[in-house]
């Protein structure tokens, strides 16, 4: 059961000023000087935080209280989610399976933060079918894999698990394929974004995965496709 907590309570203005102390000290030149809480979400014994450092997009939070207060002992910045009204609500039971379980945490990664403009995809021939790029561990040096779930938070499966970095999920119109662009490594190990990236493609049950742009020597990405499905376009 997921409880909204007023954005003004005492409690979800703790959450808030704790982060922001933190922040403000672990990334001193990052720190743009705004702090906008949009939401707070309780689930079980975890505060599901949904704003905004700088003040656009939106970020996700998740924070467990502690004697300490809301301490931080591990962070990664959260990708804005670009998405439908409450999407944010959708993909929190599986995204908070990945939280560790240590008793002194934490603002700590939903899901992969440092993916900034990846988000995710929705199929439009299902109402109810989402995807969107987590990693392996957790963490910014793991293997990025596609994941698909269903919108109320069930059916969480991973959808491609290859070793390479991947970025920027789109569907086909016609919901038969996903084009993304991506290269073999990660960000810690091989992958530069700036460099090496190529379009991709992959059908929504993880087969037939396609590097499409493989024999061209210059960095593609952002791939998006034609209103009938027949061609890509990308940067």
């Amino acid at each position: 059961m997921i409880e909204r907590l007023q954005p003004d309570s005492a409690e979800a203005q703790q959450i808030l000023d704790e982060f922001v102390a933190n922040y403000k000290e672990q990334y001193p030149t990052e720190y743009m000087g705004m702090a906008i809480l949009h939401r707070v979400d309780r689930l079980g014994e975890w505060s599901v935080v949904t704003g905004s450092i700088a003040g656009e997009g939106k970020d996700i939070i998740a924070a467990r209280k502690t004697s300490q207060g809301y301490p931080i002992t591990e962070f990664i910045h959260i990708m804005p989610l670009e998405s439908p009204e409450g999407l944010e609500i959708r993909v929190i039971q599986p995204l908070l399976e990945k939280l560790p379980e240590a008793p002194q945490a934490l603002f700590t990664c939903l899901d992969q933060a440092w993916l900034m403009a990846s988000g995710y995809s929705s199929q439009p021939s299902s109402v109810s079918l989402l995807a969107y790029i987590g990693t392996d561990d957790g963490t910014m040096e793991g293997v990025t894999e596609i994941y698909t779930l269903l919108s109320d938070g069930s059916n969480h499966s991973v959808l491609l698990h290859e070793p390479m970095l991947i970025l920027g999920l789109v569907s086909s119109p016609d919901g038969e394929r996903i084009a993304f662009s991506g290269c073999p490594g990660s960000l810690v190990n091989n992958c530069l974004p700036d460099e090496d990236l190529d379009v991709w493609g992959v059908n929504w049950d993880g087969s037939n995965l396609v590097n499409l742009t493989e024999v061209s020597a210059v960095n593609e990405s952002h791939p998006d496709w034609s209103p009938d499905g027949q061609q890509l376009v990308f940067g």
